[in-house]
């Protein structure tokens, strides 16, 4: 029986020529009739061609830059060559739908959706050229692109979530990774501030998480870190814009109900005795949050509302406290001023001395 290679001669010899070569100059071909005049035409032409290589040859073969020929048609913008793989050659859809969000590239994203509608929040497997665990959300938001997140949600992707952590199960470095880029993605401060109710306390999570997977995960920790120091920072200079004292008082007393990034609710106060305990120095240094602690201790009793009908045992507890600390508290008042320095550790002490003795008025 004749080999494979002998169907295919070139014209007016006997040379035979190697069906893998034919197949490779077809995918170069192809690849460059997406740029040409007509490219649908050129392109189902080429495809005709490769009908008698069956199984030697793939419309789901890779260029040397890893893109599939979806994918390249995604980023040349070029509409009717995506329908016509997509409708007329059945092409698997695989990181195509990232590509065009990466891209910007609104016409394809719409079509991918309304072929398969969960391709919307379907992660990036491993073999493409994204990393996996990537999902649309993820890109736009790493992209910070607010009108693309607008418009994925619009079309029902979901919010990212904080990812879970378990340091006891096995390591899986596609999954890890998956987490540092879900935690990436929602550290972003155009994440933070348009996309959660309580853009502070979500940052602080964020924050908890990447310290809690770089102390067990040794090949995360430079990279968690980077996060984490990000998320910090944002909260710090989140304060740092609010414009007048009413507007920060709002912000510290906010009730955290519906964020889905938040399990619990928030109480007045949270944000910063979660900073205090969680040693965010450069949040409790923060100029603006150590005079409105400063007025709450000053306000005492008047900020007790019950302070008349409180029981005697309330009264001597409170009065006690306040007697005890206001001269520690004078002295720090009167020669360290506050400050917006992270290495004000005196500053960060009153601030704790501050917090606990008007938590009784709370």
């Amino acid at each position: 029986m004749p080999s494979f290679a002998t169907k295919f001669r070139l014209a007016g010899n006997n040379q035979e020529i190697d069906p893998s070569e034919i197949a490779k100059k077809l995918r170069q071909d192809m690849i460059a009739s997406l740029s040409l005049p007509n490219p649908v035409d050129n392109l189902d032409k080429l495809i005709q061609k490769s009908i008698p290589l069956q199984e030697m040859f793939s419309l789901n073969f890779r260029d040397k830059f890893g893109y599939t020929l979806l994918g390249n048609a995604v980023k040349l913008f070029a509409l009717p060559v995506i329908q016509y793989l997509v409708l007329k050659r059945q092409f698997i859809i695989k990181e195509e739908l990232i590509i065009a969000v990466d891209v910007d590239y609104r016409a394809a994203i719409e079509f991918f959706l309304s072929v398969d509608p969960e391709l919307v929040d379907r992660p990036v497997l491993t073999g493409t050229v994204y990393r996996p665990g990537l999902s649309p959300v993820m890109v736009a938001a790493l992209r910070e692109n607010e009108t693309m997140l607008k418009f994925l949600f619009s079309r029902g992707a979901q919010h990212l979530d904080i990812p879970n952590y378990d340091p006891r199960e096995p390591r899986n470095i596609i999954r890890f990774d998956a987490i540092c880029q879900t935690l990436l993605a929602l550290s972003n401060p155009m994440y933070l501030c348009i996309m959660n109710e309580d853009p502070i306390m979500v940052a602080f999570k964020i924050s908890e998480r990447c310290q809690q997977i770089s102390s067990s995960l040794t090949v995360a920790a430079t990279d968690m870190q980077i996060v984490k120091e990000s998320c910090e920072k944002f909260a710090a200079e989140f304060i740092s814009n609010i414009a007048t004292f009413d507007e920060l008082m709002l912000v510290m007393n906010q009730m955290t109900t519906l964020d889905h990034n938040i399990v619990a609710p928030g109480e007045p106060w949270e944000r910063l005795k979660y900073a205090i305990s969680n040693k965010h120095t450069e949040f409790v240094a923060n100029g603006s949050i150590q005079k409105l602690m400063k007025k709450k201790f000053y306000e005492g009793p008047i900020a007790l509302q019950d302070f008349e009908s409180s029981n005697i045992a309330k009264k001597a507890a409170y009065l006690l406290v306040l007697v005890l600390l206001t001269p520690a508290w004078i002295f720090f008042y009167l020669f360290v001023p506050a400050t917006t320095s992270p290495t004000a550790v005196l500053e960060s002490f009153s601030v704790m001395v501050a917090v606990f003795s008007t938590s009784l008025s709370m």
